[in-house]
């Protein structure tokens, strides 16, 4: 397994890092926690990223995608948590995205994929229902009367949901046990969004359905299951947030160690104390660990390997727990300025807390690698 990064994708890194130190540098963070009732992101620089062609990487070309690596798409990830970058790319490209390539048939993918890769449409997953990722825990559910269906419950923490056009909802058929997705236009009604801003100042909701009607031609019916079609589109979104957090902790790590050069204690910059220095090696080594997790996880949904969920969740663990590390250990070795609103290394400590616990926390993915490997 190969973890060094191709021309094609060392170009895609390098593009991503001066488009987002010009467009979408941290200082943009503080402009959206001013505006709490917009969308969480700059529409703006999100239509910068389609046509530069960012939200068609990961689809096949026949479908008006340019299929292109997750290790490229990943290293817009990470790039993207240099300078806490916001945008649709995890909810839109990734998730809903993948749900509809994998999950629909081809009817649907020819009247939604395109729409969505080219952002004239607005998509969210809606899939938890719980105060933890549970995704297969599932009591909304859909009822048949006649020709005609009903979709009730409620679902949480849905990324994209405010100004969403289109939601991909997880639901039990009445009746049944297994899990389906179904396409539900925002506009139907019943439909009630109740928007929040997590601490990172993201775009979250919850959306409450009621008796919301849908048709049988919106439930997803492709090649592979709902359940099949959803575990993949979470996967790689996973992979997506672990490369993001490789990216936070990376910089936190490095906003740390210069502190520490600067730093004077004792007539003595504070990187000259020894048991300072031990803490920093254990950073460094942990964080080195962390990112060939993720690259073998990107290149293992490249490569279609079957050992991909296991090596997903020990990634997403593994970023998620290094990220915890580094980000309390820049808090204790910045002392006091590390927790005032004029420093920028609180955004990234609320950043990291969000993308830790987004689709599944430490505890759910070393539980879910102990299972995938029959512990």
């Amino acid at each position: 397994m190969s973890l060094v990064l191709t021309e094609e994708e060392v170009l895609l890194t390098d593009t991503a890092k001066d488009f987002f130190a010009q467009h979408s540098p941290v200082a943009k963070v503080r402009d959206l926690r001013a505006n709490p009732k917009g969308l969480g992101y700059d529409p703006k620089v999100w239509q910068q990223m389609i046509e530069m062609g960012w939200s068609a990487i990961p689809f096949p070309e026949e479908v008006g995608g340019l299929g292109f690596s997750y290790q490229g798409l990943g290293s817009i990830f990470e790039v993207s948590g240099i300078t806490l970058a916001a945008s649709p790319l995890l909810n839109q490209t990734v998730l809903s995205g993948e749900c509809l390539l994998n999950g629909a048939n081809p009817d649907q993918i020819s009247q939604y994929l395109e729409r969505l890769i080219s952002g004239e449409d607005h998509w969210s997953l809606a899939i938890d229902e719980f105060h933890r990722h549970a995704p297969h825990s599932v009591a909304t559910v859909v009822k048949k009367s006649g020709d005609t269906y009903t979709l009730s419950g409620k679902k949480v923490f849905c990324f994209g949901a405010v100004g969403a056009t289109h939601y991909i909802v997880s639901a039990i058929e009445d009746g049944d046990t297994e899990l389906s997705l179904w396409i539900v236009h925002a506009n139907t009604p019943g439909i009630t969004v109740s928007p929040f801003r997590s601490i990172d100042h993201r775009n979250m909701a919850n959306v409450q359905f009621d008796q919301v009607a849908v048709k049988q031609a919106d439930k997803l019916s492709g090649a592979l299951s709902a359940k099949a079609a959803l575990d993949l589109a979470l996967d790689k979104g996973r992979a997506c947030l672990s490369g993001e957090l490789l990216g936070i902790t990376q910089t936190v790590f490095d906003m740390t160690i210069e502190y520490m050069k600067q730093r004077i204690q004792f007539d003595r910059p504070i990187a000259s104390f020894q048991a300072l220095q031990h803490r920093a090696a254990l950073m460094y080594t942990q964080i080195e660990l962390a990112r060939s997790t993720v690259k073998a996880a990107f290149e293992a949904i490249d490569a279609k390997d079957s050992e991909m969920p296991k090596l997903v969740s020990l990634a997403k663990a593994l970023s998620s727990s290094v990220a915890e590390l580094v980000t309390n250990e820049a808090i204790q070795l910045h002392g006091g300025i590390g927790v005032t609103d004029e420093y920028d290394l609180g955004f990234y400590l609320k950043r990291a807390r969000v993308a830790q616990a987004s689709l599944g926390d430490v505890e759910f993915h070393q539980a879910r690698y102990a299972s995938l490997i029959n512990l």
